[in-house]
């Protein structure tokens, strides 16, 4: 299904008189990433809803279980993510008890760290992970997801 959307959509843009615009269409990373990130993220954020949980926040929620704590600062710059987006995520982590803020060596320095409660969430959230895993290969096939696990995870090298 998923796969039939970006065609139909393709297809669409093919329809147009420009060649630019067709070239584009049929050819812009930025266009698939996105529809795949807007795929994935639908299907992952379906098989969470019950725990409370986002896609995105379970990311954030590993990364933060992963580093036994972290300031926000190095958690946006490893996800490549906007500051306030973050936020917005960590705050919803935080109110659900999952994670702790705490102030470190200086009030200026904040410390992201999991909770006993946000471990078990990591523990009881497998089945739904694994669920939108399969959802995730059924819907986008093999062949298209051949490479997405070998992308290096972390900052980028280009300038």
């Amino acid at each position: 299904m998923a796969c039939l959307e970006l065609l139909l959509y393709i297809q669409l843009c093919m329809s147009t008189r420009s060649p630019t615009a067709q070239r584009i269409a049929h050819e812009c990373l930025v266009l698939r990433a996105r529809w795949l990130s807007r795929v994935v993220s639908r299907i992952y954020d379906e098989a969470l809803r019950p725990h409370g949980i986002k896609g995105a926040q379970l990311n954030l929620l590993v990364a933060i279980a992963l580093t036994g704590g972290v300031s926000p600062g190095d958690l946006a710059a490893r996800f490549q993510m906007e500051k306030s987006t973050l936020s917005r995520n960590v705050r919803r982590l935080v109110a659900n008890g999952w994670v702790l803020a705490t102030n470190q060596d200086d009030a200026r320095s904040l410390t992201l760290v999991l909770t006993p409660a946000g471990a078990r969430l990591i523990e009881q959230i497998v089945p739904a992970w694994e669920q939108a895993q399969a959802r995730t290969r059924a819907e986008l096939g093999d062949d298209a997801l051949a490479g997405l696990e070998e992308l290096p995870l972390g900052p980028s090298h280009s300038t």
